[in-house]
This record gives C-alpha cells, structure tokens and sequence, in this order.
C-alpha cells in the first residue's frame, strides 16, 4: 500500500491503543492526500481508464489496458491490441468502455453534452479535456464535410 495509506493505518491501529487521538494529526493527512493524488483519467465516455479492463478506441478496435501512467505531458495508456502481443501507448480520452456505433452528428453531439455535465460538475477544464474538444470539432468538420459532398453530387 501506499505511504499515505500506511500512516492513515498506523493513526487507526494507535487509536484503539490510546483514549485521545490528535484530530489534526488525521487532517494534516487529508491535506497530504489532495496534494498529492491525481484523479485517474477518464476515457471518451467519460468512465475512468483501469488497468486489465477492455477498451475501444474510437474506431472501434478492441484493447486489454496494460498499464496507466502520468507524466509531465499527461495520462497515457499502455494497451495490447485484440490478437495482438505488442502494446500501444495511447491518449485516455481516444478510448471508450463499449464498442463505438459509426460516427454520426448526432453520436458527437451526445458526447459534447455529456462533457458539457460532467465539465459543469468539475468546475475546470484540462487540457485533456481541451484535446477531447478538439477532437469532436474535428469529427464534426469531417462529417459536415462528407455531408456536403454528397448533397453536392446530386
């Protein structure tokens, strides 16, 4: 376990040996806690990215999650590919827990409201989360575009 969790333990295990417990001792501890825990990532659909679950990307290939990390750029996935022996590293946000249905403006749509909710709940947005709007306007273009060719070829 980690040192936090051991120290919270160890405050547990001499309060059933001791009468009085210093209350700032444990909130000192939670104050450790918010400092220095990150939230772990959260895919396309908006539900945290764990090690050995099953994972899509957004074009519906299929992952086992090796392995989460976070380093100065961010959260990356290290993820086997379905039939495959070598793993890919991939963005959070690229991944999602059900097999994507195909593309469509109204899929993206959904998606934005549902980041809109969860962005209101949080308060903050991050740069992943600036990545992931990049990405639906992306979509968005090329979807609006391939619209426009079509009705322009009848």
């Amino acid at each position: 376990m980690g040192k936090i969790g051991d120290e919270i333990r160890d405050f547990v295990a001499r309060s059933y040996n001791d009468e009085y417990m210093d209350p700032k001792e444990l909130l000192a501890l939670a104050d450790r806690i918010d400092a220095e825990m990150v939230a772990l990532p959260k895919g396309a659909d908006w539900k945290l990215i764990l090690p050995d679950q099953t994972v899509y990307d957004l074009n519906g290939n299929e992952y086992e999650v090796e392995n989460v990390t976070y380093d100065d750029g961010g959260w990356l996935v290290l993820a086997t590919p379905e039939g495959a022996t070598n793993s890919s590293v991939i963005i959070p946000t690229s991944l999602t827990h059900t097999r994507p249905a195909p593309d469509s403006l109204e899929r993206i749509a959904d998606e934005l409201d549902e980041w809109r909710k969860d962005a209101a709940e949080d308060s903050r947005i991050r740069a992943s989360d600036e990545d992931a709007l990049h990405d639906f306007a992306e979509r968005i273009k090329k979807l609006a575009n391939e619209r426009d060719d079509k009705q322009g070829d009848e």
